[in-house]
């Protein structure tokens, strides 16, 4: 789980340093910095450098907001979509739920990148899926 935790942050890390917006390096410092089951919490420090990067700084993911609300939405949609593909290709969800989750965190930028104009990049991870359950066959 802590190789999920560094890829996120390190996603994160990508996307403030693509649209050269503030924390990119910190970022970069806290996914070096990760320690077993994340005893630093370098998680946390990052969600919050990440989104007061993305959305201000009076930007919390505990507000009730549209922004939170439209965050919400976007990642049940790449859920049910993963789990869609995961059940079209023959596996239970039931049985797969960890997988799902387990992939979850590693794309969930790109719910974010939304907000730069690129819808692309959740239909580009169903097409990974895809092709993951293809080589599975």
């Amino acid at each position: 789980m802590d190789a999920d935790r560094e890829e996120k942050i390190t996603r994160q890390h990508c996307l403030l340093a693509h649209h050269q917006l503030p924390g990119a390096e910190l970022l970069a410092g806290y996914a070096k910095q990760l320690k077993y089951r994340d005893e630093t919490n370098r998680e946390g420090h990052a969600a919050k450098v990440y989104f007061n990067a993305l959305f201000g700084m009076d930007f919390t993911r505990s507000k009730e907001c549209a922004l939170n609300a439209a965050l919400n939405y976007g990642y049940s949609i790449l859920l049910s979509l993963m789990n869609r593909e995961i059940s079209a290709n023959g596996f239970l969800t039931q049985l797969e739920f960890t997988t799902t989750i387990c992939l979850i965190p590693s794309i969930l930028p790109a719910i974010s990148w939304s907000r730069f104009g690129l819808w692309w990049t959740p239909w580009y991870m169903i097409c990974v899926l895809r092709n993951l359950a293809k080589k599975k066959r």
